[in-house]
């Protein structure tokens, strides 16, 4: 007897062009020479930040991280090559998210605004008035999903019930249910 295995196809970089045509509404596309989106990770548990950088580089994504908000900062402010992204837990032993927030703008005011997106487990309230001015642009619910990060990566169309947590902006508290796994801003 004899079989056939079919592998599915390998994903499409996310890079720089597709992600800004995924925020026009069109679908990304790959583009030869074109630099691939670069992420930067803060997230100070060793396993979901090792899982996030996996899902990252199965992107075509190049990423680089840190474990804790000095290391970031460090690196950030150290770093000769902007990152497009930056995604960063909300609660740290040392700092928390909207602080960090704060600091990666203070550090980043003279030049190209990555997009912030924090990431959350359950049972941390996200109060949307913070996440506006803070100009954070998402945020995942960990454990991230590999769909739910490319998506957010890509800056693509909110899924169904993403709109509908956008589109209430929020519970009577001011702040999302973890109903949802992704909301864009």
């Amino acid at each position: 007897p004899s079989f056939e295995v079919k592998a599915p196809p390998a994903p499409v970089p996310v890079t720089k062009k597709s992600a800004k045509s995924a925020n026009e509404g069109t679908a990304p596309s790959p583009v030869e020479g074109k630099q691939p989106l670069r992420v930067f990770i803060v997230e100070h548990n060793a396993t979901s930040r090792e899982i996030l950088e996996r899902q990252c580089r199965d992107a075509g994504v190049q990423v680089a991280s840190a474990p804790d908000s000095v290391a970031a900062l460090k690196t950030l402010s150290s770093s000769r090559d902007a990152f497009d992204v930056i995604l960063f837990d909300m609660q740290m032993p040392e700092s928390d998210g909207p602080r960090l927030a704060r600091d990666i703008r203070s550090l980043r005011s003279t030049t190209l605004e990555p997009r912030l997106v924090a990431l959350s487990s359950v049972g941390y309230a996200l109060d949307m008035l913070t996440l506006r001015e803070l100009h954070i642009s998402a945020w995942l619910r960990k454990p991230v999903r590999r769909k739910d990060l490319r998506q957010c990566l890509e800056g693509g169309p909110m899924s169904a019930p993403m709109q509908q947590v956008a589109a209430a902006g929020s519970n009577q508290n001011g702040s999302f249910a973890h109903q949802t796994a992704c909301v864009c801003l």
